[in-house]
């Protein structure tokens, strides 16, 4: 079931359980969610510059109303993807040093200096990304 009326239908039907029917509704007003936060930052992007008023509006609240729930462009959902890939991102990091260490042990040696210089880089990254200091991305080499 992909819409709101079909999972009202099944449920009044009694085809689904009342827990089915809020798992499935959740699910559709995530989705909903998700598009709608796309669709408004699109609107107030350079390309279509709608006004948080007229946002408003369409939404069927005040601009004040719209530019808080809207404003940060991000819902809860995708703060939590957000976090989850960042979780990825240090761990892959992580990762990456472990095997440039073995690597080297496995040769019977210590790291390159290329390689030192590469890792002491990687943990500069996997601190910033641990403080979520975003405005230090670019000096960690992030933007290069």
């Amino acid at each position: 079931m992909t819409d709101v009326r079909s999972v009202v239908q099944a449920h009044r039907s009694n085809h689904l359980s009342l827990l089915e029917t809020v798992r499935l509704l959740t699910a559709l007003r995530a989705a909903t969610d998700r598009v709608l936060h796309e669709v408004i930052a699109q609107a107030r992007s350079e390309n279509y510059k709608h006004s948080w008023t007229q946002i408003g509006d369409a939404l069927g609240v005040g601009r004040t109303a719209a530019q808080k729930r809207f404003g940060s462009g991000l819902s809860e959902e995708h703060l939590d993807y957000l976090e989850y890939e960042l979780e990825y991102a240090i761990g892959a990091l992580h990762d990456e040093i472990k095997n440039l260490r073995e690597e080297a042990s496995a040769e019977g040696g210590t790291l390159t200096p290329g390689d030192a210089e590469y890792v002491d880089s990687l943990i500069k990254k996997i601190s910033i990304l641990e403080n979520r200091f975003p405005s230090d991305w670019k000096q960690a080499g992030f933007d290069d």
